[in-house]
């Protein structure tokens, strides 16, 4: 279950606390502009309700094209408002021509609609206290302290990305049909996904049969931590052959080499299956 546990502060520093303060700055233009599209959006709707040819009607129908206008000015939060009913009355002529003594003049009456609008300074105060400042979630068990370390170490915030943009090649495409778009991007988290599961199975493999490192880099030196990215270039030396690996090792064995380990045992081709 997601929860939050704590706030990221702007920064550390001259150069942080400058960037704090231009975050706090931005945070509270943003919220006082939408607070005045809303104000500005209830008093044209204000206006509308004051005009002869109103077709909100009813209470129910005011009240509703209020919280649509507040939600579309993204100020439904900071913002309330109380619609109020009042009776017009009229008097005008039964019928047509020059009124006489003989003339009555039947009342008419129209109800109309009021808006009135307040600040919700509670909600604003509860909002400016987290200016400059933006939470941090996990799913994880994790003190405080712990997530905000974690999120710091920029290289396992930063990997995936590197993968997306360097490795898999995602660059932008032109495509007009958002259901392609969707399926672009879909068979590019497939492409995540199915890498840091390679990467998870292997490091899992290492730490059940106690090796510290395997010989993934050129000429055999040892890798402590495998990529997805070196694994599959080991394997895509000869891609029609399958490869079954010892304990010790997961590296296809090179017949054109001279180098031999006794440290580390070779994989070698799985035998073609019978027809």
């Amino acid at each position: 279950m997601l929860g939050l546990l704590g706030v990221e502060p702007a920064g550390e520093g001259l150069a942080g606390d400058l960037a704090g303060v231009l975050e706090v700055r931005a945070d509270a233009a943003s919220r006082q502009a939408r607070i005045e599209a809303g104000a500005a959006a209830i008093d044209a709707l204000t206006a509308r309700l004051a005009g002869p040819k109103c077709r909100l009607k009813t209470r129910v129908a005011v009240e509703d094209e209020a919280a649509a206008v507040l939600a579309r000015t993204g100020a439904e939060r900071w913002i309330s408002y109380t619609v109020a009913e009042s009776t017009e009355e009229t008097y005008r002529q039964e019928h047509r021509g020059r009124p006489g003594a003989g003339t009555r003049y039947p009342r008419h009456t129209r109800t109309r609609h009021t808006i009135g609008w307040d600040t919700r300074l509670d909600v604003l105060a509860y909002d400016a206290a987290t200016d400059g400042a933006f939470p941090l979630i996990t799913n994880d068990t994790l003190t405080e302290a712990e997530v905000l370390a974690a999120y710091r170490y920029q290289p396992h915030l930063e990997r995936r990305h590197h993968l997306l943009k360097s490795v898999q090649h995602a660059d932008p495409v032109l495509l007009r049909n958002p259901a392609r778009i969707e399926a672009l991007f879909c068979c590019q988290f497939l492409a995540l996904l199915l890498a840091a599961l390679i990467e998870r199975q292997i490091r899992a493999a290492m730490k059940t049969a106690s090796t510290r490192d395997i010989p993934l880099y050129p000429e055999l030196r040892a890798c402590p931590v495998p990529s997805a990215e070196r694994i599959l270039e080991i394997f895509a030396v000869q891609p029609a052959t399958s490869y079954t690996a010892t304990v010790n090792s997961c590296r296809p064995s090179n017949p054109n080499s001279t180098r031999s380990s006794s440290r580390y045992s070779t994989c070698s081709p799985s035998p073609p299956p019978t027809t």
